[in-house]
């Protein structure tokens, strides 16, 4: 029984070349991102958030600028939770909407559009992985 253990052990620590301690959960960390990406934008890059929030609008000094007359400086705001993602329109002229309601402030899911303006997104979320360092 005790050699079986052995060999039990020795083959789950590698197949062939891959080492399995590569793959344990302890070894990898993960965190949500939230993507949204352009449908039908002024802008054709996508805007990820994580760490901090990202103001949406066309003053230059935005972190996500959309150069379009319908939307405002700071037009909206997405804010990352513990729990998820928060969009809050920042008493634009135009309004923000997901999935075509006017909004003052809403929990975003993934698959909600979400309208800045006259510029339409698709919002999801997605897991990163990264190794810690060391």
């Amino acid at each position: 029984m005790a050699d079986e253990e052995t060999i039990f052990q020795s083959q789950s620590e590698t197949i062939g070349e891959i080492v399995l301690s590569d793959f344990l959960r302890h070894e990898t960390r993960a965190r949500t991102i939230g993507v949204m990406n352009p449908l039908a934008a002024s802008s054709e890059d996508q805007l990820k958030v994580s760490g901090a929030p990202v103001v949406i609008g066309h003053d230059p000094k935005s972190d996500y600028v959309l150069p379009d007359d319908s939307v405002s400086r700071r037009h909206a705001q997405i804010t990352p939770t513990k729990t998820g993602f928060i969009v809050e329109d920042l008493n634009s002229s135009n309004g923000t909407y997901v999935d075509g309601v006017p909004i003052v402030s809403c929990v975003l899911h993934g698959g909600d559009s979400v309208q800045v303006g006259k510029n339409l997104f698709l919002f999801d979320h997605i897991l990163e992985y990264s190794r810690p360092q060391g």
